[in-house]
């Protein structure tokens, strides 16, 4: 299965919109996917330490898996995806150097450019007497 971005995106953001740390969200909230893809997207979230979730115990049926919160790394990452013109810069140089995007890479750019922001500016030619 491969990884869909606006499925992530449309995760973290159910899980940013329900408004309480305790209701779950389930697959079949998001009727854009099915169950399953929606179910392995927040299992590799969960995995991540993006979100919390459960992994329900089904044997012989496909995997399936409720949300309950975002964690703060999950707040930061949907934080970073909503700014379209950060996020379109992050998937445009993958692109460029044809890079896989994944959720590493994800957070190496993010904390890189978190890093060039706050970075001190570079000395100036000094003017002296």
């Amino acid at each position: 299965m491969t990884v869909e971005w606006e499925c992530i995106l449309a995760i973290l953001q159910a899980l940013a919109d329900k408004g309480d740390a305790h209701t779950p969200i389930a697959p079949g909230q998001l009727p854009r996917w099915e169950e399953e893809t929606v179910s392995y997207h927040m299992a590799m979230l969960e995995e991540q330490h993006l979100i919390v979730a459960r992994v329900h115990d089904r044997p012989r049926l496909p995997l399936f898996c409720t949300a309950t919160r975002l964690t703060f790394e999950g707040q930061a990452l949907l934080g970073h995806m909503r700014n379209t013109s950060f996020w379109g810069r992050v998937i445009a140089e993958a692109r460029k150097r044809a890079l896989p995007l994944t959720l590493d890479l994800v957070k190496v750019a993010t904390s890189t450019a978190l890093r060039n922001i706050f970075a001190d500016p570079p000395a100036g030619p000094r003017t002296g007497a």
